[in-house]
């Protein structure tokens, strides 16, 4: 990894090199993968679940960084050509250095929202409060609609993204067996996660017996195993 700049932990104090939190995250996937691919394609339960939880247990550093990490925090990036252009980060502080943007206000507001909803609050991904990004979007359903609220989205210029996990500022992305970047997806997480790219634990950079996807690419046993072998 190119770039060291420390990530300041936001729970506790102190810092951790990039390379020191993708180790401890490699630990984890590996374990998180062997336990995962046990089972048959659609009994598997969810991959970020069996991750988190093997990385409360890792050490070192694994205990401290499941106390710092926030999951599904709602990241926005101005999209070139638009008034946003280079304006990103999490939403809740591009809603406070922006507080004329109604469409950042409206994303904070809304993982806010949900988030108690489920939890009672943001949490780590040691408590497990928000556990995947369709909750965000059921909230956003029922402030008005979906689709009306990506139409508003794109027309402010912003693109919006769910990163895995976040230390601060710094996004962290999963990316189990099967599993593959979407359109757009990691430029919008670089973009919030600035100055260090995003931290991208995968099955090649981590060493871990499985492949990832998108699975309609893989082949032979991968495909049938949806990236598991």
């Amino acid at each position: 990894m190119a770039t060291q700049v420390p990530v300041n932990l936001v729970n506790g104090g102190g810092a951790l090199t990039p390379l020191q939190i993708k180790r401890a995250a490699c630990k984890a996937f590996r374990q998180a993968v062997d336990e995962y691919c046990q089972g048959a394609p659609g009994s598997r339960g969810d991959f970020n679940d069996k991750f988190f939880e093997k990385l409360q247990n890792v050490t070192p550093h694994g205990s401290t960084l499941a106390q710092n990490m926030a999951r599904e925090v709602p990241v926005l990036a101005g999209q070139a050509g638009t008034a946003a252009a280079g304006v990103a980060g999490t939403a809740a502080n591009v809603a406070a250095a922006n507080p004329g943007s109604a469409i950042a206000q409206i994303v904070h507001g809304s993982y806010v929202k949900s988030a108690a909803a489920i939890g009672g609050g943001m949490g780590t991904a040691a408590a497990g409060v928000i556990t995947s990004c369709f909750s965000i979007y059921r909230m956003f359903g029922r402030a008005g609609g979906r689709w009306p609220f990506f139409n508003a989205l794109r027309a402010g210029g912003f693109r919006i993204g769910f990163p895995d996990a976040m230390i601060g500022n710094q996004a962290i992305e999963i990316k189990g067996p099967g599993d593959s970047f979407r359109k757009n997806q990691k430029e919008t997480f670089d973009a919030a996660s600035k100055p260090n790219p995003t931290i991208v634990v995968d099955c090649k950079s981590c060493n871990a017996n499985c492949k990832n996807g998108p699975v309609k690419k893989l082949k032979g046993k991968w495909k049938k195993n949806r990236g598991c072998p």
